[in-house]
């Protein structure tokens, strides 16, 4: 009755659920561009990394998103937790620097891998949370998503480490399964050449084209910038 009572108490103004989700919301509007370019960003509409690079208004992530975000956090710190327990882990957020000068313009790619570890040599390791149909599709495949791929390849030319796996985790389930990958020099330069289209396009002062027909484009569908980019006609 008690608890009942205190429920009751509770209106919209102070509900605990409200109050969790407006700190969450909040800290998504501190995100501030910092001019680099982040392996994250590899598999990233271009005229989406210009909107962050501007610092462009953005839809922020609900409170719910949010918390899906730090649970994947979460689980990152757990699975380096294990390979450390069982004795394969070289380094955890092995930190990435670089900058790619020739053909300009010179940007720079700055991140940090999950983790090396030692598997027959190093390794470059990536673990990523899949939901359900996701991470059927990756174990059907035994090939990882592209932007996860993508991003993989950037660590790997950021460490010189060439080869190492994507661990994949079933949000639902639990279920692990894990992917061989090597550097793919093509898939990494055509990373670059949209990196650096992006840093040209932000000298123009103009955003590149939209490669989507339509905010209603999968492309577009969870972007934090579609208002914005859609809203631009003029562009």
């Amino acid at each position: 009755m008690a608890i009942k009572n205190l429920i009751e108490q509770l209106d919209d103004e102070t509900n605990l659920v409200i109050k969790i989700d407006s700190y969450l919301e909040s800290m998504v509007q501190k995100r501030k561009p910092d001019g680099y370019y982040h392996p994250s960003m590899a598999g990233d509409c271009p005229r989406a990394i210009w909107y962050y690079q501007t610092g462009a208004s953005f839809i922020p992530f609900s409170g719910e998103v949010m918390r899906k975000m730090e649970n994947g956090t979460d689980a990152h710190i757990r699975i380096q937790r294990y390979l450390k327990e069982i004795g394969v882990l070289i380094q955890a957020e092995s930190a990435v620097n670089y900058d790619i000068v020739k053909p300009a313009p010179k940007i720079g790619i700055v991140g940090s891998c999950d983790a090396i570890i030692k598997d027959n040599g190093k390794k470059l390791f990536e673990f990523k949370t899949a939901i359900s149909w996701n991470y059927n599709s990756v174990v059907k495949t035994n090939k990882p998503l592209p932007g996860h791929f993508e991003q993989w390849c950037c660590y790997s030319y950021g460490e010189r480490i060439w080869e190492g796996m994507i661990v994949y985790e079933n949000k639902d389930t639990q279920q692990l399964h894990p992917v061989l990958v090597k550097f793919d020099k093509v898939v990494f330069n055509k990373i670059v050449k949209k990196f650096k289209l992006v840093q040209t396009h932000i000298k123009l002062d103009k955003p590149p084209d939209r490669p989507a027909k339509g905010m209603s484009d999968k492309i577009c569908l969870y972007c934090n910038y579609k208002s914005v980019c859609w809203e631009r006609k003029k562009h």
